[in-house]
Formats: structure tokens, C-alpha cells, sequence
């Protein structure tokens, strides 16, 4: 258990700039009434280079803490509590669908009534109980994934015991200034969005390079407008993309302007 006033969470994968703790700590005890403080990220390559940044948006900041539920745009790893804020809130209660290993230690940890997901066995994750065999299995056996027919969505009821009730995911509508940039963009009908992405954690995952621009041709062969979306991540590889095959790349937009331009298009062919 921490002995000190206040929480930092910091993910394997990340890390704080020198000055980061020093900057959070002075505001946190600045003599407000301040309980919790986080920031924006930067995204950096395997090099260490920063290849893009990314800011919570104006409309989550406003709708704090609502928002919370709809889309959370706080990384944990730029999050400094106070303790007592976590312990009123009950703490660490359950670990429902934890994969990641790092996620798994901190579920081996806690202590909690309930129990479900994963959890670490010698150092690797491991199912806490039958429930989470399934989709444990998926990850190991790729026929059996690939004969899998149940939802993502499905899966996490499963694992936590819950009955599914064809409950789907609950996206927030896309605010109106971010539905006209993206009719601006996307003027008309018979758009097909090419996800080109899967996040640094599945670069399996990704499909080649090659085979997007085959898919572009394929696509404006037939009368389609196909449109290319992603992240920071995937700058480079848009670039190209739009470069190569002269397919419309209007960037990295907010995740509410690409939320409104997903809704705009007839189709989207997605790595995840």
C-alpha cells in the first residue's frame, strides 16, 4: 500500500518528462482545492522521437465529469490524485477483463471481494477463472479464434458473469460543429473509410502497406470514394498512402470530428 499523500500511475510503456512531477505536484499544492491533475500525451516512435501530441478535447472538458462515461480522454499515466480521493472511492474493487500484463500484476495485488479476468500465474497472465478461458484461448489458438462467433461485446459479459443482453457499445453523438467539418470534408454519398491503423499494442494486426493501395484502386475502380483515416500513428503511413494512390487524407482530426466523419461513410474497412 502507497504510504504517501498522493497517486501517480505511470504504465511501463511511458514515461514523464524530467520536469513532469515537479510541474503536477506545484499545481496539485498550489493551495486551491484541487484533488486530481492530469495532462496531455506525446506520441514518440521507437526512436524516442515525438511524432504528435494529443490534448483531451474543449467539448470533454466542458461536460467533465459526464464525459467520463461516454468517451474517457485522460491517460492514466499523466494522472496525480490524492489518495484519500481513491480510498473514499473505495479503491482497487475488482479487475474485471484485465489482459495487458502490467494490468494483470496490479489485479495479482489488490485485494477486493470480487474477482474476474486475469490475473498473473509465474509471471505471465493467466484466467482468473473458467470464464475467462474463452477469450483467453482466442489469443493462443488462431483456428479457434477464428471459428469464434461471439461479439467483443459479449466476451467482456461473459468474463464478468453478467448476462448479455444485446447491449451495444454507447458512443456519444458527435457535437454539430463536428458533423458540418465533416460533411465539409465528405460532401455526398458513397464514401468507404480505410482504418489503416491498429494502435502500437497489435502491430500484427496491421495490414501491409501494399494491400491498401490495391484496395484504393479496387475502390475508385468501381465508382466508391474511398477516404483514409487514422491517428498520429499512422501519419507516415497515410502520407504515403495519399501520395502514392492520390486518395483524400484530410490528417488527424479530434476524435469527435472522426467520430462524424465514420458516420459518414458507407462502409469502413478497419485492422481492429
Amino acid at each position: 500500500m502507497a504510504q504517501g499523500e498522493y497517486l501517480a500511475f505511470l504504465d511501463p510503456d511511458d514515461w514523464w518528462e524530467d520536469n513532469y512531477l515537479f510541474e503536477q505536484m506545484a499545481l496539485l499544492t498550489s493551495g486551491s482545492d484541487l484533488d486530481l491533475v492530469y495532462s496531455g500525451v506525446c506520441f514518440v516512435d521507437f526512436k524516442g522521437e515525438k511524432t504528435g501530441r494529443f490534448i483531451p478535447s474543449s467539448y470533454f472538458v466542458a461536460s467533465f465529469p459526464q464525459s467520463l462515461f461516454c468517451n474517457n480522454e485522460i491517460h492514466l499515466s499523466t494522472v496525480i490524485v490524492r489518495k484519500e480521493l481513491v480510498m473514499a472511492a473505495g479503491g482497487f474493487d475488482c479487475s474485471p477483463e484485465l489482459q495487458h500484463i502490467e494490468a494483470c500484476a496490479i489485479a495479482s495485488q489488490v485485494r477486493a471481494k470480487e474477482y474476474a479476468g486475469y490475473s498473473l500465474r509465474n509471471g505471465v497472465p493467466y484466467p482468473i477463472d473458467e470464464r475467462a478461458w474463452h477469450k483467453f484461448a482466442t489469443g493462443l489458438d488462431n483456428p479457434y479464434s477464428k471459428a469464434n462467433t461471439l461479439s467483443y461485446v459479449q466476451e467482456i459479459f461473459d468474463i464478468v458473469g453478467l448476462p448479455y443482453k444485446r447491449e451495444e457499445y454507447w458512443l456519444r453523438e458527435p457535437s454539430g460543429s463536428s458533423k458540418r467539418t465533416a460533411e465539409e470534408i465528405l460532401p455526398g454519398a458513397g464514401w468507404v473509410g480505410l482504418n489503416t491503423g491498429a494502435g502500437w499494442r497489435w502491430p500484427t494486426r496491421i495490414w501491409p502497406e501494399e494491400n491498401w493501395a490495391g484496395l484504393i484502386a479496387k475502390l475508385n475502380s468501381v465508382g466508391l470514394k474511398p477516404v483514409i483515416l487514422g491517428g498520429p500513428e499512422e501519419v507516415a503511413l497515410n502520407d504515403r498512402l495519399a501520395q502514392q494512390t492520390g486518395c483524400l487524407w484530410s490528417g488527424v482530426k479530434s476524435l469527435d470530428v472522426f467520430y462524424a466523419m465514420v458516420a459518414r461513410c458507407d462502409a469502413l474497412v478497419t485492422s481492429v
